[in-house]
Order: structure tokens, then sequence, then C-alpha cells
């Protein structure tokens, strides 16, 4: 298991590699979580009285009744006093909730919807799976026009600041204030799922190419992988426009250095593929740069 210091000394910000271990939660974190957000009272009631939850007995044959049983843990008050009472208890409820998580997708979310958690406000593992660290590598993020120029000298400014709400992100309007979090491509990615001929699937057509560590993960609500960053760790960041289904990079004196349609450059995923095999070269040129934080 990678630990925490060891991924530090590859200089990947601490919220890209706390974003990733809180997305390989374990069982018992993932049943805290929802723990914290049902409570105590109402978790209790739903295995014993909604659920019908049997006490493990073959584990322990004394734990007397189930109305006892019931009422005695009720009468615990805390989901930590639970754990640290009656582990053996706590490891049932944390299987059935397990269960749940684990079981069909629509139980779930109508399971917490129950509890008045509505499907974005859902823990952010459960829609991001199979976490992977990648390390400094070319990102494409589509967006518009007026926030990609923006972003292009300025960075990424605007995210999801709460890893723990990056699930269904289109749901939190208004949500996206300050320094946080924001979703990209991979190169290989961006060709299989952000763009179907010239058409992008996220934004006006706008795109940004851009360096950054991230997660990658694949987003079963989505239906695809998709890489977390952290806004602050974005750099060589290179704006590309549409206008008519023509993409181009321009310098910063407003000349176009690549577009397609020109020297069999058919789509989108031609100049991000022109960017990481000629950013060295064009660098002063595009211009568009964010310093390093």
């Amino acid at each position: 298991m990678i630990k925490l210091k060891d991924l530090l000394k590859e200089y990947v910000d601490t919220d890209v590699v706390r974003l990733q271990q809180y997305l390989n939660s374990t069982p018992e974190q993932k049943a805290d979580e929802i723990a914290g957000m049902i409570g105590y009272k109402q978790i209790i009631d739903d295995y014993f009285i909604k659920n019908r939850g049997l006490y493990p007995k073959e584990i322990n044959p004394n734990a007397g009744s189930i109305p006892q049983l019931y009422a005695n843990t009720l009468a615990l008050g805390k989901w930590d006093v639970l754990k640290q009472t009656d582990p053996v208890l706590y490891g049932a409820i944390v299987d059935w909730l397990m269960d749940k998580i684990y079981g069909e997708e629509q139980s779930f979310m109508s399971f917490m919807q129950g509890f008045g958690i509505q499907p974005a406000q859902i823990p952010s593992w459960f829609y991001l799976h199979e976490p992977t660290l990648v390390r400094n590598q070319w990102l494409v993020h589509g967006t518009s026009r007026m926030d990609g120029r923006m972003m292009a000298r300025r960075g990424f400014i605007k995210g999801i600041n709460d890893p723990t709400k990056l699930g269904l992100t289109t749901w939190l309007q208004g949500k996206k204030i300050g320094d946080g979090y924001n979703f990209a491509y991979t190169p290989k990615d961006f060709a299989l799922y952000g763009v179907d001929g010239q058409a992008l699937k996220y934004g006006d057509g706008t795109f940004l190419i851009f360096r950054a560590s991230g997660i990658r993960c694949w987003h079963h609500a989505d239906e695809e992988f998709q890489v977390i960053f952290h806004g602050k760790t974005a750099r060589d960041i290179v704006f590309v426009d549409e206008v008519m289904d023509t993409y181009s990079i321009y310098s910063k004196k407003g000349n176009p250095l690549v577009q397609t349609g020109t020297d069999g450059k058919n789509s989108p995923v031609d100049l991000v593929n022109w960017v990481i095999d000629n950013y060295d070269q064009y660098r002063k040129s595009i211009g568009w740069e964010k310093k390093p934080v």
C-alpha cells in the first residue's frame, strides 16, 4: 500500500492524495460516514425494525432477544459508543450497509432519500471507482469560451471544494466557488468519451489542454473514466477555441498556430496530440501559462 509520505515525495498535491485515500475508504469508514449522515437512532431503527436485522448469534449466542438488544443498542446513543461497546453488532450493521451500497444502485439511492439525503449528497466513493493516481500528465477540460479564456490566464479558480460531493457535481448549482476540484480527461479518455466527431461532450466547443496531477476514476453514473484534479495545480494551460466546427490554437499575438481542417488535423483529438508533441517548442508563442503555486 502506497503511503502518504511516499506520494508527497513525488510532488503530488496533498489534496489530490487525500482524495485518493478518501475514495479508497474502508467498509468501516464508509459505514461511519453513512451513519453520521443518517443519524444514530434512524440507522438503528432501520436495521432492527424496517430491516428486521438479526444479531449474528452464531458469533455470540448470548446476545439476548431482539427487542431487548434493540432497546439496549438504542440506549447507547452514539455510533462510536456502539463500535466500542459491541463490535460484533457494529460489524453486522456495517455488513448490512455494505450490502446496500454494493447492491442495486437505485436501492441504495432510495435508501438514502428515505432519510432526506439527495443523490448529489451521497458520498463521492459511491459514484467514483477504481481510483488511480495520475502524476503531472496532460489533461483535457471542456468549458465555455468566456470561462476558458479566463482560466487560461488565471487558472482554474472555480471548483468543488468538498471532496465528499464529487459524484453528481452538475446537480450542485452555485457550489463551484473558490479553489476546488474539477474534472478532466486524459488524452486517451478524451478520444474515447469526450468527443464524438466534432462535438464535445462538455462545454460549448471550447476546451483547455493543461498539465496537472489527479485521480483517474471510473464514474459509473457517467459511464466513463474521468480525472479529478485540484484546480490550483493546473499549469501550462492551452486555450482551444471553436468557431463553426473549426478548432484553433492561437499565439498570444492572435495568429493561428494550428487548426482542424488543415494538415490532416480533423478533430479536437488531433489538437490535443499537437500540444503534447509541440508544447515545448511553442511555449512562448502560446503565452498563456499559469505559473506554479
